[in-house]
C-alpha cells in the first residue's frame, strides 16, 4: 500500500507548491502531519481532506481580494445573483418538463401499442433517455450565448438524468 501513501504525499506537495503565499505554511504543516498517520488509507483520506480545506481557503482569499477590487454595491450583487438563480432554475424546470413529456409519450406509446413493452428495454431507453439528452445538448448549444444561465440549468438537469440512468444500468446489469 505504499502507492496510497505516495499518492497522498504527491497530492499535498502539489497543493503546497501552487498554494498562495499566505497558505503555504499551512500546506507545509499538512505534509509534516502526514508522517504521523499510520494507515495508508487514512493518509490518503487526510491528504484529500487537507486539499479540500486548502482549496476552500484559497477561494475565500480570492473572493476577499476580488471584493476589494470590484466594490460592487450589495444591491447590484443581489440583483445579479437573483437573475442567475432564476435563469438556472428555469432551465432546470424546462429540462424536467421535457423529460416528463418524453416519459409520458413512452407511457402512451406502451398503452397504445402493448407489444413495445417486451423484455427488451431499448425502446424505453431511446425514448426516455436518448431523445431528451439529444434535445438538451441542442438547447444548451443554442442558448449558451444569449441565455447562459438557463443553458446551465438544462445542462445540470441533463447531467443528473444521465447519472441516474448510468446508476440504474449499473444496478440492474446482471438482472
Amino acid at each position: 500500500m505504499l502507492i496510497l501513501r505516495s499518492a497522498a504525499s504527491i497530492l499535498l506537495r502539489v497543493v503546497s507548491q501552487y498554494s498562495p503565499t499566505q497558505s503555504r505554511e499551512w500546506a507545509a504543516a499538512t505534509i509534516r502531519e502526514l508522517d504521523f498517520i499510520e494507515s495508508d488509507w487514512e493518509a490518503l483520506r487526510w491528504a484529500a481532506g487537507s486539499t479540500t480545506a486548502l482549496v476552500g481557503h484559497w477561494g475565500h482569499d480570492m473572493e476577499a481580494s476580488l471584493a476589494g477590487h470590484l466594490r460592487y454595491p450589495e444591491e447590484l450583487l443581489m440583483k445579479d445573483i437573483r437573475k442567475k438563480t432564476l435563469g438556472t432554475m428555469s432551465g432546470i424546470g424546462i429540462a424536467l418538463a421535457l423529460a416528463l413529456a418524453a416519459f409520458g409519450v413512452y407511457a402512451l406509446a406502451v398503452y397504445l401499442v402493448p407489444s413495445l413493452h417486451t423484455g427488451v428495454p431499448w425502446p424505453a431507453w431511446i425514448m426516455v433517455i436518448a431523445v431528451p439528452e439529444t434535445i438538451f445538448a441542442i438547447c444548451v448549444v443554442k442558448m449558451w450565448q444569449r441565455k447562459r444561465y438557463q443553458a446551465v440549468g438544462i445542462l445540470l438537469a441533463a447531467m443528473v438524468l444521465a447519472t441516474h440512468f448510468a446508476i440504474h444500468i449499473a444496478g440492474h446489469w446482471n438482472d
